[in-house]
């Protein structure tokens, strides 16, 4: 996994400084960035030893493998043919990766967007009832393949000793949260996917609207440990007025802080806790700890309440898309979204900007944690259908080695060049982010997340009254882990 982290890392830094005019696609880097990173790329012996000894007599006899793949946005990192590339390099890199493992195997690779992403259970049971699933893997937002699970339509990955789970190229130290703390794991991600680091959500911060109000940019306070949820409320409300001076907050204004309904579920998860608590048996309920309160009370009183003119929340005050574009235009000082939105700032937005993780409920926590988008982020799955789990194991396994040095590097080279240097200090902050994600089911799809959005939306503080009352539905809505998890 350190290839993978290094190169996103990379994509990333580069991307950060050169928001306001940055090169074509297409243009060469005036840094040597190009080889830097394939000097980076640059397959080790150790690597080429261990690929070898993994592809050792394996000769798969010219078989199809078929990816079934449907993620939001309707985005493809699983497969193409050398006509669908159309001069995108990171087409052309999934391309080249597929070909390097279709060669290693004698395999070939196939992709197919099974439906839009928010059928992906409803298309998945279809087949399972039918008898008929001509997949061999597939490659889908990760609350759908939760939910496939549940519903027994999914193979253990445990036991395929092929897939190589121990190897660098694998998420293993997030494996245990996938399992939910069990001794089941049905999904994995790793540098085979890259849409899982995207979908992390981050805090953006405008460089120059700090240097205007004379703040500084919180990357001390992040690195001192000192970034906690009493700094955010302080940062949020430095800034913002009535611009027009109409009486009114609007589009026409300036904010100290943009969110969406989502806002409690990232902070809270910044504070080392989750919506959602797995006993040791399986057994599922609210958490509705003292700090899950106190969070939730102090963004309402410090951040989300109607009555801080300084935070506008999307979809309440100001449509999404608009806030969205006001923080580009520069009229908003923090924001949140995730990290795959850095790729539109880089093209859409003038003033220098900044990235930092959600902060800490205070500073005796120990560690930072970044909650992701369960909807957007990728995982790979094995359907129950698969017959032949040893072979596509391997296969997995060997895309996994050479997604390192194809895919991630090809990102690098040609879609990240920018007219500034690099932000070595939102590397570093990035470098964070990639090493604290923060898995919770209590996200979209779950219905205590509309309940919780609910409750910003409407302005209410009645947090205790919602839990209670959804505890019940929460119960039986994640009732299925203890069925299909092993646990104990």
């Amino acid at each position: 996994m350190k290839n993978k982290l290094t190169a996103i890392l990379l994509i990333l830094a580069l991307l950060l400084t050169g928001c306001g005019a940055a090169k074509g696609w297409g243009d060469a880097p005036q840094d040597g960035t190009t080889a830097e990173t394939a000097a980076d790329a640059t397959e080790t012996e150790d690597e080429q030893k261990i690929i070898r000894e993994i592809i050792a007599g394996k000769d798969l006899g010219g078989r199809e493998f078929n990816i079934g793949w449907s993620i939001q946005y309707g985005f493809n990192e699983v497969a193409f043919t050398l006509e669908e590339t159309a001069g995108d390099s990171i087409n052309e890199a999934v391309y080249e990766r597929n070909r390097l493992a279709e060669e290693a195997l004698n395999v070939k690779i196939k992709g197919t967007n099974i439906c839009d992403w928010v059928d992906i259970l409803s298309t998945i049971q279809k087949m399972m009832n039918a008898g008929d699933c001509p997949y061999d893997a597939f490659c889908c937002s990760m609350w759908f393949m939760y939910l496939c699970s549940v519903n027994g339509y999914l193979y253990e990955l445990n036991g395929i000793d092929s897939l190589g789970l121990d190897n660098e190229w694998w998420e293993g130290e997030k494996l245990e949260m996938y399992s939910l703390g069990s001794k089941s794991l049905y999904f994995v991600s790793g540098a085979i996917n890259y849409l899982d680091d995207l979908s992390i959500s981050i805090l953006l911060f405008n460089k120059v609207i700090c240097d205007n109000i004379g703040v500084e940019y919180p990357y001390q306070m992040v690195r001192d440990g000192v970034w906690v949820l009493d700094r955010l409320f302080e940062l949020a409300t430095s800034y913002g007025s009535d611009v027009d001076g109409d009486g009114k907050y609007t589009t026409n204004d300036t904010y100290g802080f943009t969110e969406n309904a989502g806002v409690f579920n990232r902070l809270l998860a910044g504070s080392g806790e989750g919506v959602l608590k797995i006993a040791s048996d399986g057994s599922v309920t609210l958490n509705q700890s003292e700090k899950m309160m106190d969070v939730f009370l102090r963004m309402r009183n410090n951040l989300t309440a109607k009555s801080i003119t300084t935070t506008v929340i999307a979809d309440r005050e100001i449509d999404n898309h608009k806030t969205n574009k006001m923080f580009r235009d520069g009229q908003i000082l923090v924001g949140s979204d995730q990290v795959n939105s850095v790729f539109g700032l880089r093209q859409e937005m003038e003033d220098d900007f900044g990235i930092i993780p959600s902060p800490k409920y205070d500073e005796a926590q120990t560690e930072y944690f970044d909650l992701y988008s369960t909807a957007s982020g990728s995982c790979y799955a094995i359907p129950v259908t698969n017959t032949a789990l040893e072979d596509t194991g391997l296969i997995m396994n060997v895309m996994g080695f050479y997604s390192q040095d194809t895919i991630l590097p090809a990102v690098i080279d040609k879609n990240v060049l920018t007219k500034g240097t690099r932000d070595e200090e939102s590397a570093e902050m990035l470098e964070l982010i990639f090493t604290t994600k923060f898995y919770d089911l209590g996200q979209w799809g779950s219905d205590i997340y509309g309940s919780l959005c609910s409750l910003i939306i409407s302005d209410k503080d009645n947090i205790a009254s919602v839990m209670a009352k959804m505890e019940s539905k929460t119960q039986k809505q994640f009732a299925p882990i203890q069925q299909y998890y092993k646990f104990g």
